[in-house]
């Protein structure tokens, strides 16, 4: 797998500096595009390798179909569990 570089900002932009899979920089901004791609050319393979990996395992941990469905699930379950615990 290999590191992003993510022209956007917001909690799009600090989800790519938490999981460590790559550079974000402002959008419209050509000039922090262009120093993104220098910055990530200048970076050694193995620090690539670890910025890829590392964007891989977060998707795994908080974006896969799984375990999203699994932590709605669990959701449903205390709604569920609250509604039936209510006096009818």
């Amino acid at each position: 797998t290999r590191p992003i570089i993510a022209s956007l900002d917001g909690e799009s932009a600090a989800v790519v500096a938490e999981a460590g899979a790559g550079i974000a920089c402002p959008p419209e901004d050509p000039a922090a595009l262009a120093a993104a791609v220098l910055r990530l050319h200048a970076t050694s393979a193995e620090n690539l390798a670890q910025m890829g990996s590392a964007g891989r395992v977060y998707y795994q941990h908080h974006f896969d179909p799984l375990v999203l469905a699994r932590q709605l699930a669990a959701r449903l379950q205390v709604l569920a569990d609250g509604l039936a615990a209510q006096p009818r």
